[in-house]
């Protein structure tokens, strides 16, 4: 075993430096590690976040549009701005509320189309529609056809 010369082997007030300077080192390497780990946690908190938003906005298109309502409805029911939804529904589906929302819209009235019993105003009226021609329109931009059209093709199919 070799020995140290004096002059390397600190003294003990050295020593009590030495100490604290390592303490120091592992305190800020330590802090660094846990600095990373809570954005990582953030990042985390904010992906939960974002996708429990998305889900109640798709939620509250499930059960409302039947109901003539917008956006500035439903981003005041979950307190964010409409401008963050948009962008969160755009990542997580692909598309806009608005885009959503007529999907939605014109999938039920394509449901209540084949069934034959209800005029085209009364559809657009508990799809959500206040007017028959903006509905008429949103139909014939979505489908390709009118909800008449439509009708009469899935009558046409059936027999």
């Amino acid at each position: 075993m070799q020995i140290l010369p004096k002059s390397i082997v600190p003294a003990a007030s050295d020593q009590k430096e030495l100490e604290a300077l390592r303490n120091s080192i592992m305190y800020s390497v330590v802090e660094r590690m846990l600095h990373k780990q809570e954005g990582s946690i953030t990042l985390f908190y904010q992906s939960l976040l974002a996708t429990h938003i998305v889900e109640e906005a798709l939620a509250y298109i499930d059960v409302h549009f039947g109901k003539d309502f917008g956006l500035t409805q439903v981003t005041d029911e979950m307190h964010c701005s409409s401008t963050y939804l948009n962008r969160l529904l755009k990542q997580h589906t692909g598309h806009t509320f608005y885009s959503l929302l007529t999907q939605k819209r014109i999938e039920r009235s394509k449901q209540l189309l084949m069934m034959d019993s209800q005029t085209v105003l009364a559809i657009s009226g508990e799809v959500g529609y206040t007017n028959v021609h903006s509905f008429i329109r949103a139909f014939k931009r979505s489908v390709g056809i009118t909800p008449g059209q439509y009708r009469d093709s899935s009558m046409t199919a059936c027999r």
